[in-house]
């Protein structure tokens, strides 16, 4: 995406308009994705589009290859079990979720030699308090909230869909939603949120 341009979309994202009738309004600054899925993270990571040359694709691509370049024995935390339940216990994720980057310091990447589940998110921020260029791309571009996306989620899959959701996937107000890999046979059960998406939304 840094070289050449392109979208990335996750299989477990269903889209319900055209790229064309969107996205292209998103690209000013020639990089989009979802804004805050999380309090601990700027952008989501299952939909990200690109400009070829982009800057910020670019300078993202670079710190995240250099990531993996200087930490090449880095083991992800919670496969370190006694230092994953230290730190639980301690309320030191609740600390790291108020400054992400912190787990790129010294204490996680050179003693502990661990890395977060959301490593690819926590490297955009870093990125972005470092780099001035980086922050005014982002600031500029404009922004969807993740929480859009998220809406058949946080209803539930499972759960009966409410007239509120049902009537925004009818008239197709997101451009698409965020589902799931871990499926079971209560998702399509008949009025299910999942259930009406795939099967009686017209998309």
């Amino acid at each position: 995406m840094a070289q050449h341009g392109g979208v990335w979309v996750d299989a477990t994202c269903f889209c319900c308009k055209p790229l064309d009738d969107w996205l292209l309004d998103h690209l000013q600054t020639g990089f989009f994705a979802f804004d805050r899925p999380g309090t601990d993270r700027m952008l989501s990571s299952w939909f990200l589009a690109s400009e070829p040359g982009s800057y910020i694709a670019q300078t993202y691509a670079r710190a995240a290859t250099a990531f993996w370049e200087t930490h090449k024995d880095l083991v992800f935390v919670s496969k370190r079990r006694l230092w994953h339940r230290l730190i639980n216990r301690s309320g030191l994720y609740s600390r790291l979720k108020a400054d992400p980057p912190r787990w790129f310091s010294s204490p996680f990447t050179r003693w502990l030699k661990v890395y977060p589940y959301y490593w690819f998110h926590y490297t955009f921020e870093k990125v972005y308090r470092e780099d001035a260029t980086f922050r005014e791309h982002w600031d500029r571009t404009p922004k969807i909230s993740a929480d859009s996306p998220h809406r058949l989620w946080n209803q539930g899959l499972a759960t009966p869909i409410s007239a509120e959701v049902k009537k925004e996937v009818d008239q197709r107000s997101d451009p698409l939603y965020k589902l799931t890999w871990k499926v079971n046979d209560d998702m399509f059960s008949p009025g299910s949120g999942l259930e009406y998406l795939l099967y009686h939304s017209g998309h």
